[in-house]
């Protein structure tokens, strides 16, 4: 088992403070089980795209992040490297809930909404 350190801890405090900049989009999500990793964090996610679980590494060296989206069953769906700060929710969002024709449509029938 790997030794999350200090500072594991303050990056893991950073991404979840950008991540919470758009905190409506985070619940949307569907994010629960949240852990602190070596460089990051990971958590379960239930969205429209993806069910399983969304892991972000920071890397120090050039100041972007590495997304990775596996299934419930643990297989890695995409990767996604280099993310700027400002694309972090975005990009996520896209893997995880949101589809730009038919979000409106599909929350609607999920939530059963007039």
């Amino acid at each position: 088992m790997e030794v999350i350190t200090e500072n594991d801890c303050k990056i893991a405090v950073y991404i979840w403070n950008i991540l919470r900049s758009k905190i409506e989009v985070l619940w949307s999500w569907g994010f629960e089980d949240v852990k602190t990793i070596k460089n990051g964090v990971t958590f379960k996610v239930n969205g429209f795209l993806l069910r399983g679980r969304v892991e972000i590494i920071y890397n120090s060296s050039s100041d972007l992040f590495d997304i990775s989206f596996y299934d419930n069953d643990g297989k890695l769906k995409k990767q996604v490297d280099d993310v700027w700060i400002d694309q972090l929710v975005d990009t996520i969002d896209r893997t995880v809930e949101y589809t730009e024709n038919d979000y409106c449509d599909r929350v609607k029938e999920a939530y059963q909404v007039i």
